[in-house]
């Protein structure tokens, strides 16, 4: 069946058409609920990387948790009412349904005090501004001023984690008066990125469909016109995303702007049509014969834009980065069943739509812009050396600006500078705390002298934490001798007995922190990690920091 002969049946058929595009789009609804959002950081991870192994093997060893930091400030922290709501913060955040658990100074103090909260405030105070494992796992700011506590999520769906984290917040809005409450961490920083792709497809998307609505309404001047292109551009949108929930795909920043690329390309094509179809119509005996005529003309354009564009937007398909490659795959597969709907609902809307007029009226508008477009492209060629070196002259100019271009790597960029994440981030880092946190993972192998839990190898690996803590901008450095040291610095031994290992058999005993023991160390002892917090910064700063400590751990 030729082009011409599925137009004639198309537009015979007009209604039935319109009916089998009803009930699609009915079909496609439900699936619009169940797309889901997730800026989580591995969905953004070269698939197959080094990188991602790694990440994989981390989960697999260490468990999945995601560490969110909850920052604590103000003159109640330190009072009486503050601190007895710090523990009831660790506590109750710890049964959080999806939460691993939650660390504090209260964890690690609680043991040794006879009361909470202490009974010299102020001596407390002092005791945890100079505690080694207080300040490098930043759960005290370097002016004392500044509490955080570390509470760590389990990998979830996103639609759980928001749960949980909702969960949290009813929690920190029961905070007393005088503690000012604020989030950082990974887990933060993707409820910001949710909540920036809920914002711009609540703002952003329906001023985009208004600016065109009104560009429409000045060139077209009716209501019916109007309406048509934006009929095949809801269309391709519930379809769209209706599959994408279907087929279990999420929303990130990247795959979201799938959205205004299939509204402006459909939003044009469809324009075209319409705009060619009001210049044939004028001359024809009806509407059937119009939209034949339309279509005779602009049919292959039609089509060939609709493979190329395809192609162009499928080539993002081989992309090794997942977001990427989806949006490549979805949108070259949404431009696909744009061009078809163009041949098939578009011509039935067409035909059964309001009709133009020999009169002038509304198409004055039209006659318009088209002698404006031909008198410009007449100058252009009457003038053709002239346009080409203004163009010339023009890309020559700004070949300047392509080596200008950077790359940036730093997340928080992404949210101007008084968003609540940026200002929580930059407290943090006046405190000397780490906002974020990277391991280093360290694996026994033979000949080593044996398991990360024996005296030996405690001591070198809290050797190794020292050294990690020298290379700036590390803020901390915490490994599983420096939670031990954190113990035994409190505690009286019998003579003859090893300090570190005896505290470590304590630690493991006790049903409160033996999850802190499993963070650091695997119930074999064979891995071992020591968490170092950074400020949320690039790529290009972390990367040699990463590459001194790797070395480090090498050496040692």
């Amino acid at each position: 069946m030729g082009v011409p002969t599925m137009l004639a049946t198309v537009i015979d058929r007009r209604r039935w058409v319109i009916v089998v595009y009803a009930l699609l789009v009915v079909a496609m609804i439900p699936g619009l609920g169940r797309v889901g959002q997730d800026n989580s950081p591995e969905v953004f991870f070269v698939r197959d990387a080094v990188a991602l192994k790694h990440y994989r093997d981390l989960e697999f060893h260490f468990g999945r948790d995601r560490v969110l930091r909850v920052v604590l400030s103000g003159e109640g922290v330190w009072t009486a009412r503050g601190l007895a709501w710090l523990s009831r913060l660790e506590l109750e955040a710890g049964k959080i349904f999806g939460v691993v658990g939650a660390a504090s100074p209260y964890a690690h103090h609680r043991w040794r005090l006879a009361a909470w909260p202490p009974v010299n405030l102020n001596a407390f105070r002092r005791e945890v501004a100079a505690d080694p494992l207080d300040r490098n796992a930043g759960w005290i700011g370097r002016d004392g001023s500044t509490v955080t506590v570390l509470v760590g999520f389990y990998k979830l769906p996103a639609f759980k984690q928001r749960r949980a984290l909702a969960d949290l917040d009813r929690l920190l809005n029961t905070a007393p008066p005088g503690v000012e409450v604020a989030l950082a961490g990974v887990t933060a920083l993707n409820q910001a990125m949710d909540e920036a792709l809920v914002e711009m497809a609540m703002r952003f998307f329906p001023l985009l469909g208004l600016a065109a609505a009104l560009l429409l309404a000045l060139c077209l001047r009716r209501t019916a016109h109007v309406l048509m292109p934006f009929a095949g551009v809801a269309v391709c949108q519930v379809v769209l995303f209706g599959a994408m929930g279907y087929a279990g795909a999420s929303l990130n920043l990247i795959t979201i702007v799938a959205a205004p690329l299939l509204f402006v390309i459909t939003l044009a094509t469809a324009t075209h049509v319409l705009l060619s179809f009001r210049a044939v119509a004028n001359g024809t005996a009806g509407p059937r014969e119009a939209v034949l005529e339309t279509y005779r003309l602009k049919a292959w354009p039609v089509i060939w834009t609709g493979v190329t564009t395809a192609l162009g937007f499928g080539s993002l398909a081989v992309s090794p980065v997942p977001p990427v490659q989806a949006l490549g795959a979805w949108t070259a597969a949404a431009i696909v069943f744009m061009t078809i709907m163009l041949l098939t609902l578009y011509p039935a809307l067409l035909v059964g739509g309001p009709q133009p007029t020999p009169a002038g009226g509304w198409n004055e508008f039209d006659d318009m812009g088209r002698r404006r477009g031909r008198s410009c492209a007449q100058w252009a060629v009457r003038h053709g050396a002239a346009t080409r070196a203004i163009f010339a002259l023009t890309a020559a100019s700004l070949l300047i600006g392509i080596g200008r271009l950077g790359i940036e790597t730093n997340l928080q960029t992404y949210f101007e500078p008084h968003h609540p994440l940026r200002v929580t981030l930059a407290q943090l880092d006046e405190a000397g705390i780490g906002a974020v946190a990277a391991d280093l993972v360290l694996v026994r192998r033979d000949p080593s002298p044996g398991p990360f839990d024996q005296p030996g190898e405690l001591a070198r690996l809290g050797a190794l934490a020292a050294e990690l803590r020298s290379l700036g901008p590390v803020a901390g450095a915490v490994s599983v001798t420096d939670l031990v040291d954190g113990v035994a610095r409190y505690a009286e031994y019998p003579a003859g007995t090893d300090p570190r290992q005896t505290a470590l058999d304590q630690i493991a005993a006790d049903p409160e922190r033996a999850p802190m023991l499993s963070f650091f160390l695997t119930r074999d002892a064979e891995r071992t990690r020591i968490a170092m917090f950074f400020p949320l910064l690039g790529y290009p700063e972390l990367e040699p920091i990463f590459e001194r400590a790797r070395s480090a751990g090498a050496r040692h």
